[in-house]
């Protein structure tokens, strides 16, 4: 994909801007992760379970915010057993 943008030979050659975004951080995922826990089911995911959503999706932003969002459609806290059944669910699913 960057070449078609950044390759002077290419038609789109220069059209976009290259911003490059790191990872967030692991300490500011899960700070966000743990409040919004303890807003929707009035407590905090386990360290295991928060390791397991980054190890899942290695922080990647989509994957971060696609598996916690099927997570939070759940009427309790998963567990870290939850975290990585949901993921394969995605994952086989493409949902």
């Amino acid at each position: 994909m960057e070449q078609m943008f950044y390759d002077r030979n290419k038609p789109f050659y220069k059209l976009c801007d290259q911003i490059k975004l790191d990872r967030i951080s692991a300490i500011a995922y899960e700070k966000h992760i743990q409040m919004a826990a303890k807003k929707s089911w009035k407590t905090m995911l386990s360290k295991l379970a928060i390791e397991t959503i980054f190890e899942l999706t290695e922080r990647h932003s989509y994957y971060v915010n696609k598996l916690c969002s099927l997570l939070w459609q759940k009427s309790k806290a998963p567990t870290a057993g939850d975290i990585q059944s949901t993921w394969q669910q995605f994952i086989i699913g493409g949902t």
